[in-house]
């Protein structure tokens, strides 16, 4: 048996210094029944001095049972802290009774403590103690080696326990540094200061250094959104990383009304407005030259302005079909609707699903031909060289079916509409396709099928509708397994009902390391539907049209359902089955 708890992780590669997590130390071993809790720093002090003496901790009072542990939790998340422990044979530490000692605190920088979620506990002879959120994090436990001369003794904490924690010794520390800089009292909010203060607050050097250290950050860690929500005691900062929230720090409510102020500024909104929603627009150029879109958006709540940036980094945006995901089938019929000289091909799904992302595909696509491409967005995402592209101004009247109007005088050869938001866009669109234009646009519709219901809905007059739509591609994006800490998954039984799975089919999901923002994902890719317009779906397509009928005769045609390339993609090890059963769209 490894002493090495890394190892015993399955993280391959990983290399720890003889001692740290030792089970012999901890006394306990893979097939214990009973995890070690230590709820104070009596027993914290206890544990380390055992460890550092090379003895067991043998005391029966410290030892939980998985039953006792479940009665006492209050989330899911709580119960996962304590398979953690079991899994690698550490002890549990409940950090929210813990007092961090200051000695332990300077041995560890913030930086290293938000980056690998770990917090350094106590100091005891050669031996620092760290409570960590994931013991398999191979890389965590080589910085602490790196940078300490002490034996580690690592400590399973939960997450949320871990990220107050460091909150309380670290960020807070830093938040009132910078506000005594700023000169700001503690307990200061935004409605509280003058405007004209407010407004030097965004030009105060801590403050640019703040706010470009985290675009920095959240660019760096592939996040596509950067949320700042404000709470009662201050504001909290959250990623969206891989269609997953994860938090990162929390700032003072005092550094609020700065950080605010100077977001507004990148964004050329009015920083006196505190009332009313705001939406702006900036760029962000990366150390190593590349360009990344800003979308930003302010709303007015109870405790102060919240705030997401929405981030378009145009070099990883643009994506070929040929790296959309596609089968060679489907990557065949897609590119065929798209060589056509007339008609509508449509991409659906929900916010979020990837729509621009393919759309865009489609437009590379077809400018590889000489053609003359428009395009009408709202608002235009990525910029593509030899395509013109314009963008909705409802507030000077200029909408999708005002350009849709204009678009049709200024020879097209293909359009491109953002989205079919209404029954004037629809009427016009299926105009420009029936006149002979290639028209791509978007829906939000669950599946292919429906979205011919939809536009019938929106007036279109079904024969117009026979005469024009090619195809339709739903989609959504699923979240990819991370490969470097993919295991097998626990399927509930359910799930395999649901999705027709059989029992004895093993499946995999990410476990979660540093790799990964120990999310257990990495990257997502489309899981789809593509129903062609064939004479046998043209028959079904009249006036209060059956869309289940309509979706029978494309599986029989050879739709694969999105459901079904879900479970695909599960049982490749490309997706988790919880990601399949998550899309499941019948």
């Amino acid at each position: 048996m490894s002493a090495d708890p890394v190892r015993d992780g399955g993280e391959a590669g990983a290399t720890a210094r003889p001692g740290i997590g030792s089970r012999a130390a901890a006394g306990f071993g893979a097939s214990a029944p009973l995890v070690p809790v230590l709820s104070n720093n009596r027993e914290l002090v206890g544990y380390i001095a055992a460890y550092a003496a090379g003895m067991p901790a043998t005391d029966p009072a410290l030892r939980w049972s998985d039953t006792r542990w479940r009665a006492a939790c209050k989330t899911d998340e709580d119960f996962a802290a304590f398979q953690r422990a079991h899994k690698f044979g550490l002890p549990l530490v409940l950090l929210e009774s813990i007092s961090v000692e200051p000695a332990a605190i300077h041995l560890v920088s913030p930086a290293i403590a938000r980056r690998s979620r770990l917090v350094p506990l106590a100091l005891h002879q050669d031996v620092l103690a760290v409570a960590v959120e994931n013991p398999a994090d191979a890389e965590a436990v080589a910085t602490l080696n790196f940078l300490s001369d002490k034996r580690i003794a690592l400590l399973v904490a939960d997450p949320k326990q871990i990220r107050t924690t460091i909150a309380n010794i670290y960020d807070h520390v830093e938040d009132a540094a910078i506000a005594r800089q700023l000169g700001l009292s503690a307990g200061i909010g935004g409605d509280e200061l003058p405007d004209q203060r407010v407004q030097a607050l965004a030009l105060e050097q801590p403050v640019v250094r703040l706010v470009a250290d985290i675009l920095a950050d959240a660019v760096r860690r592939r996040a596509s959104d950067i949320h700042l929500r404000p709470d009662s005691e201050g504001i909290d900062l959250l990623y969206r990383i891989d269609d997953e929230l994860v938090a990162i720090r929390h700032f003072l409510r005092v550094l609020q009304p700065a950080l605010v102020s100077r977001i507004k500024v990148l964004g050329g909104m009015n920083v006196a407005e505190h009332r009313t929603a705001q939406d702006g627009r900036a760029t962000y150029a990366t150390d190593d030259g590349r360009e990344v879109d800003m979308r930003i958006s302010i709303l007015p709540t109870i405790h102060g302005e919240s705030v997401v940036l929405r981030l378009l980094d145009t070099s990883a945006g643009l994506r070929s079909i040929a790296e959309l995901g596609f089968t060679d089938t489907d990557a065949s019929r897609f590119v065929d609707l798209m060589t056509r000289n007339f008609g509508m091909l449509l991409v659906t799904g929900p916010t979020g699903s990837g729509k621009s992302t393919t759309l865009y595909a489609a437009l590379l696509e077809a400018a590889r031909e000489r053609v003359n491409i428009i395009t009408v967005e709202d608002p235009v995402e990525y910029h593509i060289d030899d395509i013109q592209q314009m963008q909705v101004n409802r507030a000077a009247g200029f909408t999708f079916a005002t350009a849709l109007r204009n678009i049709l005088r200024h020879d097209p050869d293909v359009i491109m509409v953002g989205e079919i938001r209404d029954r004037e866009t629809a009427l016009i669109a299926v105009e420009s396709a029936l006149t002979g234009h290639l028209l791509l646009s978007s829906l939000h519709t669950n599946t292919a099928a429906t979205s011919i219901t939809r536009l019938l809905d929106l007036g279109v007059e079904s024969y117009l509708l026979r005469s024009t739509l090619l195809g339709v591609l739903s989609q959504r994006l699923a979240r990819r397994n991370c490969p470097h800490c993919a295991e097998p998954e626990t399927v509930p039984a359910h799930w395999r009902e649901t999705l027709h799975v059989a029992e004895d089919e093993v499946f995999r999901r990410g476990a979660g390391c540093h790799q990964c923002e120990c999310l257990g994902v990495h990257g997502r890719l489309a899981v789809y539907e593509l129903l062609t317009v064939t004479s046998g779906i043209r028959r079904l397509i009249r006036p209060k049209c059956d869309a289940e009928a309509i979706h029978r005769v494309a599986l029989h045609e050879g739709m694969t359902p999105i459901t079904q390339h879900a479970v695909a993609l599960a049982r490749a090890g490309t997706i988790s089955l919880n990601e399949a059963f998550r899309l499941r769209a019948d």
